[in-house]
């Protein structure tokens, strides 16, 4: 089926080459200069595969090879050519396996072949068991996850591409309106955060939109959230710390009081800088920590003691916390 060794090889016109058709391309337009070089010392080892359409020739696989060669200034490249009644499904098979069977496909590549295979497969056929034969996920899950990716709005693609955007949150903001949408991508791209911050954002300032009745547009924009994106442009981690306490404090009024009039109580204190005492995580509980970093018997001694003498004034703190 994948045989297409007896295409036979021509001198292309690359004018020919109509360069505007993406229908089966799936991998991201990279930067030919690493490509041109090779090409410059050991010519195209895998000549394109393409298709006569009409005056022009339909590119099946090989568009980055077409395009470094365009991009040096080549006139022909050698190309294999098949026939021109050759199925749509078979070329779209083609394009996909002359991709597989050099590299990983990036998610956003997967769901454009996943598209592709769907968009020319013949009726009845399953696309799971292709998917399975030609080396793309297969399972209904994986194909659930993937394939929507190339459909999503180009920031998010952005964002996926380039690491910033969980596939999960992905999924999720696409689901918001378009404009909400766009703010969470810049937000996103802004701090470069993981996964699981990715979705703390998500839900924090979906909550505050619903009890406030505003948008996740006019959150985002808002005058705090600005003005920290703003003092902090050149501090990533800052601006990740203070924008997350921002939105907490809008979500959480009652939390972000006790929150800070607890961290200066604990300040107050002046424990020593070895000695750590930690309230309950969002105060759920009444059950505090407290943490010792010690080398030596006497370090260790020395911080008992000191938290020993201000026992009285740890206790006023909890009575506080439970009392607030």
């Amino acid at each position: 089926m994948f045989e297409i060794a007896s295409s036979p090889i021509e001198q292309i016109d690359i004018q020919k080459i109509d360069l505007q058709d993406p229908f089966y391309q799936i991998s991201n337009q990279n930067q030919l200069n690493l490509l041109c070089q090779s090409i410059q010392q050991m010519g195209v080892m895998h000549p394109p595969l393409l298709q006569c359409k009409g005056i022009k020739y339909r590119i099946i696989c090989g568009f980055q090879r077409i395009f470094a060669c365009k991009e040096m200034g080549k006139d022909v490249i050698s190309s294999r050519v098949v026939k021109s009644d050759t199925p749509q499904h078979i070329c779209a098979k083609w394009a996909v396996v002359d991709n597989t069977s050099q590299r990983m496909l990036t998610p956003l590549e997967q769901s454009r072949a996943l598209t592709l295979i769907e968009t020319t497969l013949p009726e009845h056929s399953s696309i799971h068991a292709v998917a399975q034969q030609i080396g793309l996920p297969a399972t209904a899950r994986a194909i659930q996850q993937i394939r929507p990716l190339c459909h999503m709005m180009q920031s998010i693609q952005q964002g996926i591409a380039n690491e910033y955007i969980a596939i999960p949150i992905a999924h999720e903001i696409t689901q918001l309106p378009e404009n909400d949408a766009y703010c969470f991508a810049q937000l996103f791209e802004n701090l470069c955060v993981g996964i699981n911050i990715q979705r703390e954002l998500l839900t924090t300032c979906t909550e505050i939109g619903k009890r406030d009745n505003k948008s996740i547009t006019d959150i985002l924009n808002s005058e705090p959230v600005q003005t920290i994106m703003e003092k902090y442009a050149d501090d990533r981690k800052q601006r990740i710390h203070y924008i997350r306490s921002c939105l907490k404090e809008l979500r959480y009024p009652h939390f972000s009081k006790l929150q800070q009039q607890v961290e200066t109580a604990i300040k107050n204190l002046k424990l020593d800088q070895q000695t750590r005492l930690v309230p309950p995580p969002y105060f759920e509980n009444n059950i505090w920590s407290l943490q010792i970093r010690f080398n030596t018997k006497s370090e260790l001694n020395h911080c008992l003691a000191d938290v020993s003498s201000k026992t009285d004034k740890i206790n006023k703190i909890i009575e506080q916390d439970i009392h607030i």
